[in-house]
């Protein structure tokens, strides 16, 4: 009888580290698929990232009132992302803004 406790004993053990050995394995897959995707979305967006959307030339980062927007270096179109226009509007009062926008062009 004490060789079968021993044996059910172990048998549980044995299931427990199966079953968190599992759990950690499909932990480490998840996040493993995660990262494929996303360096495979990053693939997707390379020849486009940092491109103007109307001319295809590269465009720089600059800084407009304290606010970092992008410009083309070809067309010297502006490109705000989500929310950066708003922002600059609230910051300033519209003269101000304006002003700063003739000056990005002026250059």
């Amino acid at each position: 009888m004490s060789e079968e406790l021993e044996n059910d004993g172990s048998s549980r053990d044995d299931d427990d580290f199966y079953r968190r050995n599992q759990s950690l394995i499909e932990e480490r897959r998840q996040k493993l698929d995660e990262e494929r995707r996303l360096a495979e979305l990053d693939k997707v967006t390379e020849p486009y990232w940092m491109r103007c959307p109307k001319c295809g030339v590269t465009m720089q980062e600059i800084n407009l009132s304290g606010i970092v927007v992008e410009q083309c270096g070809g067309c010297n179109g502006l490109f705000f992302d989500s929310g950066e226009l708003e922002t600059l509007f609230e910051a300033r009062e519209r003269k101000g803004f304006l002003r700063s926008l003739k000056r990005v062009f002026d250059n």
